[in-house]
């Protein structure tokens, strides 16, 4: 993580990297690890940078995506399967699922792409918690799959589409984590783990993509 010093006049400004330097296993916001907390600390991050944050802290915005998600076996069992698996090792913490964080984000008026391939939708550990996320997604409005049920050929040609957005949140370390993206001007990436606070900075998009620890290829955009 690196602080950027800007001189104004006399005073010096410290600007804090994209995500603040927040880290989900050893904050103020935290109070046990090993957790699930970085959905809402990649969702956090995004609307802070955006000034949309209203004071919220990660933890708070990883109870409103919690709140979003149900873990019901008779309408999603797929989803609260895994839902419920994620909670022994997160310490009675969930993971967020990718409906719940466009939901949060939607409600602060923010237009989300959410893109897969079709590795990672024939994937038989994702595919049928992914056939249950898409209708929830397509109903949420303005948040959708590109082409529903079927994804991009490659990972490759879901980048192609998705470059121009300024904020990616990532799948990573096999389906168990998120982590966030930000897009600065002219070209430059910054990618934040929730895991450790740290945030690193890239000089393409497939630079950054490539450092995220064991990604899955499923990333939620925010267009706006």
């Amino acid at each position: 993580m690196r602080l950027i010093k800007i001189i104004i006049g006399n005073k010096k400004q410290i600007i804090m990297p994209f995500g603040n330097g927040n880290n989900q296993n050893n904050t103020q916001y935290t109070w046990d690890s090993p957790n699930n907390f970085c959905g809402g600390f990649a969702v956090h991050a995004v609307l802070e940078d955006k000034n949309m944050h209203e004071g919220k802290t990660p933890l708070d915005i990883y109870r409103k995506i919690q709140k979003e998600q149900k873990i019901d076996y008779k309408e999603s069992p797929y989803s609260a399967a895994m839902l419920l698996a994620t909670l022994p090792s997160g310490k009675g913490t969930a993971m967020s699922l990718p409906s719940s964080m466009c939901k949060v984000l939607r409600k602060h008026n923010l237009s989300v792409f959410v893109g897969y391939t079709n590795a990672f939708s024939t994937n038989p550990y994702f595919s049928g918690m992914l056939n249950e996320e898409v209708p929830i997604i397509e109903n949420i409005g303005d948040c959708g799959f590109p082409i529903p049920q079927t994804g991009f050929t490659s990972f490759e040609e879901l980048l192609d589409v998705i470059r121009t957005y300024p904020y990616h949140i990532v799948l990573a370390n096999g389906g168990t984590h998120w982590v966030a993206i930000k897009k600065t001007p002219p070209v430059k990436y910054e990618l934040y783990n929730p895991g450790d606070g740290k945030t690193d900075e890239f000089k393409s998009l497939q630079s950054a993509i490539s450092a995220v620890p064991g990604k899955m290829e499923l990333i939620i955009s925010i267009i706006n």
